[in-house]
């Protein structure tokens, strides 16, 4: 199994994690584990998907599915209307802390309202 680096402080999350392409890069390295990093379908768990040209999403080709999804589809970020620069280190800062962390920290952190933060 190779290991993911990640930043060790908030400052580094957020320029590392700066550009879509990086965030959509990390993202995957967790979401598609089970299948050594290929796209898995959530609706008919097929491998059989081919990706997006026109933005980061993909699409089964399965005969009976031909769903399209993302990585956000099905997680905490799917509905949301902040950017994958936000949410990644949102989520860094969260689970590299001991104790847990207020919504006004986070907000206060990234420069987001306290309701996004929550």
């Amino acid at each position: 199994m190779k290991t993911i680096t990640t930043p060790k402080t908030l400052l580094e999350a957020v320029n590392y994690f700066s550009t879509d392409a990086v965030c959509v890069k990390f993202l995957e390295q967790f979401r598609f584990v089970e299948s050594d990093g290929k796209p898995i379908c959530p609706q008919c768990g097929s491998l059989n998907v081919c990706a997006l040209t026109s933005r980061p999403a993909y699409r089964c080709r399965e005969k009976g599915c031909k769903k399209g999804f993302s990585l956000k589809t099905g997680s905490i970020m799917e509905d949301s209307p902040l950017p994958i620069t936000k949410w990644v280190p949102a989520i860094w800062f969260v689970l590299n802390h001991k104790n847990g962390v207020s919504s006004y920290e986070v907000g206060r952190a990234l420069g987001i309202h306290q309701g996004s933060a929550w």
